[in-house]
């Protein structure tokens, strides 16, 4: 903030043509490159990536924000601010027919394929030439979309899942109101752990990695909620 001026920052994955074209030196085919290649893992990362947007597009650090990958631990009472794994890959196919290709596909740009994750389609990945590689990943036919690899505070690698959320209602509470809460907060319901728990699916663009985390902020400001955390995919 300047004074009493508060200035917020549009979340690259969720910037409008409109205000980018407002950015010095974006113009429109530099507006339209920068959407075109979505999901990007923060500023630094797009412009990595697309060398060809030019000298003007350095200005994007005053309008724009990578994704915030920060939720509250409600249990443990503290934040969790998860680390971009660099050189490491989530990747998301449109369907689990398309695992096998895109693998493929992933290896012949260097990618070492670690393993596949067959309950969500999403293939964990790591290598490739750096952001020339990770702009052709999100080319590959059959991908709905790329995530990044975390570490969290303790230096753990994560590799979360960027649409689920596990989410438990308190003791205090009819187990129903589960439904409830994923219902207000437009969660689709994947499947129960218990009549208190269950894993469910935040539904919005795939280019938008960012809004788990939106959605986690508000699941533990939400007095019914005991937890609520990213899925981490373990198989």
């Amino acid at each position: 903030a300047l004074g009493n001026i508060t200035i917020e920052f549009a979340d690259i994955n969720l910037v409008s043509d409109t205000v980018l074209m407002t950015v010095p030196g974006m113009g429109g085919s530099n507006t339209a490159m920068l959407l075109a290649t979505r999901p990007h893992f923060s500023v630094s990362d797009a412009l990595e990536e697309l060398p060809e947007l030019g000298p003007g597009a350095r200005e994007l650090h005053r309008f724009v924000t990578g994704p915030d990958f920060s939720y509250p631990d409600k249990p443990a009472g503290y934040s969790v601010t998860l680390s971009l794994e660099l050189g490491a890959l989530i990747v998301l196919a449109s369907s689990p027919e398309g695992v096998e290709g895109i693998q493929r596909g992933l290896e012949e740009l260097g990618y070492a394929v670690h393993r596949t994750h067959s309950d969500s389609a999403a293939l964990i990945c790591s290598g490739g030439s750096g952001a020339a590689a990770r702009r052709s990943a999100k080319q590959i036919e059959g991908v709905l979309t790329v995530a990044p690899l975390f570490r969290n505070d303790q230096g753990k690698i994560l590799p979360v899942h960027p649409f689920r959320v596990e989410t438990r209602v308190v003791e205090a509470v009819p187990p129903q109101v589960l439904t409830q809460v994923f219902a207000e907060f437009t969660l689709e319901l994947i499947m129960h752990f218990d009549e208190r728990s269950a894993l469910g699916r935040v539904n919005v663009a795939p280019h938008d990695i960012g809004a788990i985390y939106r959605v986690l902020r508000r699941l533990a400001a939400d007095d019914r909620v005991a937890y609520a955390e990213p899925q981490v995919m373990i198989h």
